[in-house]
């Protein structure tokens, strides 16, 4: 379905909150363009950093056709120029201690609208050509005009922001889950302490609320417990809020029938089964000194949470 203007739908989530199951909920439907995380294009095709990953349909990101049709229709629309930071992240250089003050500096300024928007888009120039040649490449091999980019970090979708708003539309997804199921999470695929991990996630949720605070953007939030409840349900909820054409939903989200081309969370991607339940493994995981400790530390958060939006 063709619209007058190109439409981003971004996906906003901490770690481990389901966003690549969205991802592949999403992608399955016709006028839907997606590679999941965008922000992850530069490092898995044009200077790949580790070819054991593979790409949701098994093969390696460098040996995918889908993958190497984007690349060549990147490279093609860009005339092989583009910069060589990490376009996809939006940095501006190669160094991270460089980027992390450009992030500090740039993202809260663009959010709240302290610079001149004319002004930062001469700053960020190439990184916007670059992920505009990035976004119409993906979506003109799919004949598409919605891209849905579950790259997670707000930062992201705050640079996007800065793309001609007479071309794209930009639409924001938060996603939020159970802290205790984060920390979780976060503790066994980074073999981290409940303290470390309970700190970081409230440090990430912290940044995404502040920011959302103060960043009048187009958006809808959704608990990931509420989607995997009612995942039809909420799926035409998301398809109404972002212009998708889910006319031909049924009963079922049966995903997998659609080969998809998607980077994000490893064993959701490589997985077989399209079934969509509330999972409580955490609830085994942890202590329950563990969990009184994350519920303690995380009620301030889940308390903005629950008022958000």
């Amino acid at each position: 379905m063709k619209k007058d203007k190109k439409i981003i739908f971004y996906l906003v989530s901490p770690r481990y909150s389901g966003s690549t199951l969205l991802g592949f909920v999403l992608g399955y439907f016709d006028d839907v363009s997606t590679i999941g995380e965008r922000r992850k294009f530069y490092t898995k095709a044009l200077a790949p950093d580790d070819n054991e990953k593979r790409c949701s349909c098994g093969k390696a990101f460098t040996e995918c056709d889908n993958w190497n049709s984007i690349k060549e229709k990147f490279l093609k629309k860009s005339d092989g120029i583009y910069p060589n930071s990490n376009f996809t992240q939006f940095f501006l250089f190669k160094k991270f201690l460089y980027n992390r003050i450009q992030n500090k500096l740039f993202v809260p300024a663009i959010a709240k609208r302290l610079l001149p928007k004319s002004l930062l888009r001469k700053i960020f120039a190439p990184l916007i050509k670059a992920n505009q040649h990035l976004i119409d490449s993906i979506l003109e091999l799919d004949h598409n005009s919605i891209f849905f980019d579950t790259s997670k970090g707000i930062n992201h979708a705050i640079y996007l922001s800065l793309l001609d708003e007479k071309e794209y539309e930009l639409k924001v997804m938060f996603l939020t889950r159970l802290p205790q199921a984060q920390v979780s999470s976060a503790m066994k695929h980074n073999d981290w302490s409940v303290e470390k991990a309970t700190e970081v996630y409230i440090k990430e949720m912290n940044h995404n609320l502040n920011l959302f605070k103060a960043w009048n953007v187009d958006m809808i939030h959704m608990t990931y417990e509420e989607f995997c409840r009612e995942p039809v349900a909420k799926t035409k909820e998301l398809a109404a809020f972002a212009g998708i054409d889910a006319s031909t939903l049924g009963d079922e989200l049966n995903f997998r029938d659609k080969e998809q081309h998607i980077m994000g969370n490893e064993k959701m991607r490589l997985g077989s089964s399209s079934t969509i339940s509330e999972r409580f493994d955490w609830k085994d995981r942890l202590s329950a000194d563990q969990i009184d400790f994350i519920t303690e530390q995380c009620a301030p958060i889940q308390k903005q949470i629950v008022n958000f939006g």
